[in-house]
């Protein structure tokens, strides 16, 4: 059993007793500082927005731009999507290369990683457009031939834009670059299942991918709990 002076006890309560009081106001003001600030962005990005509007008379630069805009966002969300995917497709493989016991695959996947994650991504966009790119067209390799011919089959060729071989690129680029990030996450994650639970799966007559699958449930069931 242990004893507590009452000065040092009373210290105690009057400290956490400040503590209550001023937690209260402390919140309040931190809900009223949080409101003010929106509502101050709010009024800013109006007034802009406006400004905008009515700089050119009638036909104001929000007009003017809105369609380009518009258009660059679906750009860009397109090629975000294949990228993701293809990314998607790439940490995989690049996670099975680095889990391989064939040494020279486990070596290339690593030098794939580790050059890939160390190089800045503009560096190797320019790269795969200006260096890659090219040496495929000297081959004769383009990919608005093929693609286009493949959709005048369908019918369909005025969908191919002019720029498709710097799209192709330029997905084909971030692809091979977030792939690499996802090689290690993917990685990581098969690692970071026991070799007991695989094997308690796998003498339930699972397969492989099924065994993983049921492992990694096991673990973020134990984690959660």
């Amino acid at each position: 059993m242990s004893f507590v002076e009452p000065s040092v006890e009373r210290r105690s309560l009057r400290r956490f007793e400040q503590k209550t009081v001023a937690e209260p106001n402390a919140s309040v003001w931190h809900i009223v500082s949080n409101v003010l600030f929106y509502v101050v962005v709010l009024v800013a990005l109006s007034v802009f927005v406006y400004y905008l509007y009515t700089f050119q008379g009638k036909q104001g630069l929000v007009t003017l731009y809105v369609p380009v805009l518009l258009d660059g966002a679906k750009v860009t969300l397109i090629v975000s999507i294949l990228s993701m995917v293809l990314a998607t497709i790439f940490g995989f493989i690049g996670a099975l290369g680095r889990l391989s016991h064939f040494v020279p695959i486990r070596w290339l996947a690593t030098v794939y990683v580790e050059v890939v994650r160390g190089t800045p991504i503009l560096v190797q966009l320019l790269l795969w457009y200006y260096g890659v790119g090219y040496v495929l067209s000297t081959i004769g390799f383009d990919p608005y031939s093929i693609v286009f011919q493949i959709m005048t089959a369908l019918q369909s060729n005025s969908l191919v834009p002019d720029q498709f071989n710097a799209y192709f690129y330029g997905i084909i680029g971030l692809s091979f670059n977030y792939g690499a990030y996802l090689t290690e996450v993917f990685r990581s994650g098969i690692e970071s299942v026991s070799k007991g639970q695989i094997e308690a799966a796998l003498s339930l007559v699972h397969t492989i991918i099924n065994a993983h699958r049921l492992s990694v449930q096991a673990s973020q069931r134990c984690r959660s709990s």
